[in-house]
């Protein structure tokens, strides 16, 4: 598409008496990119955390579904965008009550032919118990890494069991 652009404008320049710059225009180089390739994933595994109501610790599954694809570019780098849903259901060790969990997250990762990876994972949901609490799950991470792997950069912000703010908890 690019070589019909440009040869479409060394046309009209030189349909326009202006053959010179025509004659100027270096020859065109395109990088190629390859096309998308689109992959799915389902698996389940085992999980645990504790509860930012009751402090009780909660063990059970959590099951990811989800699709990305990958894209690599003229230069050679890699990207990556992916979406999922996460899934579970827990057991608290303490009260015997059962929770479940529903969220959903997408991210982005980038390793340039430079070798600088950067990875942006955005996740929202919550947590919610028989009894009716609720522990809102807001994660924002970002991570940077030189070519040689060493970590630059690194923003976590993870709002869930660690911030009872964001829990509902029934009083009692």
């Amino acid at each position: 598409m690019r070589n019909v652009l440009i040869a479409a404008l060394a046309f009209t320049m030189t349909a326009c008496g202006q053959a010179d710059l025509a004659a100027q225009l270096p020859a065109p180089t395109l990088t190629v990119q390859a096309a998308p390739s689109s992959y799915t994933f389902n698996f389940t595994e085992p999980d645990a955390f504790h509860s930012a109501c009751n402090g009780e610790l909660l063990i059970g599954t959590t099951t990811f579904v989800g699709s990305g694809q990958e894209m690599t570019d003229g230069a050679g780098g890699l990207h990556v965008v992916y979406k999922y849903s996460m899934t579970g259901t827990y057991t608290g060790q303490t009260t015997g009550m059962t929770y479940t969990q529903a969220n959903i997250g997408h991210g982005v990762i980038r390793v340039p032919s430079s070798g600088v990876v950067s990875e942006k994972l955005l996740v929202n949901g919550k947590v919610t118990a028989d009894d009716g609490s609720t522990i809102l799950i807001r994660w924002r991470i970002a991570f940077l890494r030189d070519a040689n792997g060493n970590l630059r950069v690194s923003r976590i912000n993870l709002d869930d069991d660690s911030s009872p703010p964001i829990a509902t908890c029934p009083q009692g």
